[in-house]
């Protein structure tokens, strides 16, 4: 019985307080997407409502339902959002939304 409690416990995520996680992604702005690295690790720059900052890595936790940055490359962020399914390109441009199917 211990043992299936524990297995449960560590299937569950753990919340995530990290400052992206705080908005919906729907409300997180893209503002930049850089190589600012030495590995050639791309990092994308993400702004609040309040105009705060945020830096967001490959597999960074993202948004309030649970979102992973699962690709970033020059000129988009894909967020996969575990409780919908669903991917969102964010497009660095002009920060429009484009919903992509699973």
């Amino acid at each position: 019985m211990t043992a299936l409690l524990l297995l449960l416990l560590a299937a569950e995520p753990t919340p995530c307080a990290d400052e992206l996680c705080r908005s919906d992604v729907e409300d997180l702005k893209l503002v930049a997407i850089s190589t600012g690295t030495t590995r050639g690790e791309w990092l994308a720059m993400f702004e609040d409502d309040d105009g705060h900052g945020m830096l967001a890595r490959l597999n960074a936790r993202i948004g309030k339902k649970g979102g992973t940055v699962t690709a970033i490359d020059s000129r988009c962020v894909t967020i996969t959002e575990k409780s919908k399914k669903h991917e969102r390109c964010i497009r660095a441009v002009d920060g429009t939304h484009e919903q992509r199917a699973p």
